[in-house]
């Protein structure tokens, strides 16, 4: 019921600023990102974000309908944080993507790959990443399929 309250267009699906909104009012409900810094929340919320798009918006339409997104395995893990903390559900969480442990590890790999610093990941950043170890065709391939799925939703 929460997603389609986000729904923005009232077309059952949801825009990636629609999923901002939904993982930001989840927030406050999830005990594993109690301690979740002032200045980490907008990082978390692209991050996961980013990841319900990945898997979901299969068309690379900058959409993803709501009734997939409710049968997703990533939304499922999501929602796992829904869990009050104990020792159990603690040890089980240490292999959620969302865990804010993975969430700090994801963006301080980001921070090391933005060798400029300016938010984005450019061929000179991507050329550092595994000590080099991508070639500059896995680099520029990489960037042209990035630019024409950024294209096509414009």
């Amino acid at each position: 019921i929460y997603l389609y309250y986000h729904d923005s267009v009232g077309d059952n699906h949801l825009r990636e600023t629609d999923l901002e909104a939904y993982v930001a009012q989840m927030l406050p409900s999830l005990p594993p990102l109690a301690n979740l810094e002032p200045n980490m929340h907008t990082q978390y919320k692209r991050l996961a974000v980013r990841k319900l798009m990945f898997f979901n918006d299969v068309n690379s339409r900058g959409v993803v309908k709501i009734q997939d997104l409710l049968v997703s395995s990533q939304l499922a893990e999501f929602l796992e944080l829904r869990q009050e903390m104990t020792p159990e559900t603690e040890s089980n969480l240490i292999t959620n993507w969302y865990s804010l442990p993975n969430a700090r590890r994801v963006y301080s790999m980001f921070l090391d790959l933005d060798g400029d610093m300016d938010g984005v990941l450019s061929r000179k950043d991507m050329a550092h990443f595994m000590g080099g170890g991508l070639t500059s065709f896995f680099i520029d391939m990489l960037f042209e399929e990035h630019v024409e799925r950024w294209a096509s939703k414009a």
